[in-house]
């Protein structure tokens, strides 16, 4: 483990036909038309959950990753970055308008919990 990053990382995401419910096993497809990437782990995640229609910081996996202190998985605070959308500029926190109302239906563990 080292506190300078080792190698750099990009998310790539097809969500071309997504997936909702009991994924990865038994997810059921969702026509969605989205493409993503990033080169921060950390805000792809925030992204792709606030496409899908969730709240990043109701999600523990990535509420918690920006509070890694000895090793962290992120230098930026995701709700402050400026991401590119259908070829204009927006924040993370600005995104959720940008995908209207549409929720994807959770795993059966997380109702509840989102």
């Amino acid at each position: 483990m080292h506190s300078a990053p080792q190698r750099s990382h990009i998310v790539l995401t097809d969500g071309v036909i997504a997936g909702e419910g009991d994924g990865p096993l038994y997810p059921r497809p969702v026509h969605f038309g989205y493409l993503s990437w990033s080169s921060d782990v950390v805000v792809g995640d925030y992204v792709n959950a606030i496409a899908m229609g969730f709240d990043p910081n109701r999600l523990s996996i990535l509420r918690e990753a920006t509070r890694v202190s000895d090793y962290p998985l992120t230098h930026v605070d995701p709700w402050q970055q400026t991401i590119r959308i259908n070829g204009r500029c927006t924040t993370v926190s600005a995104l959720k308008s940008s995908f209207g109302d549409k929720k994807f239906a959770p795993p059966r563990e997380w109702r509840g919990f989102l």
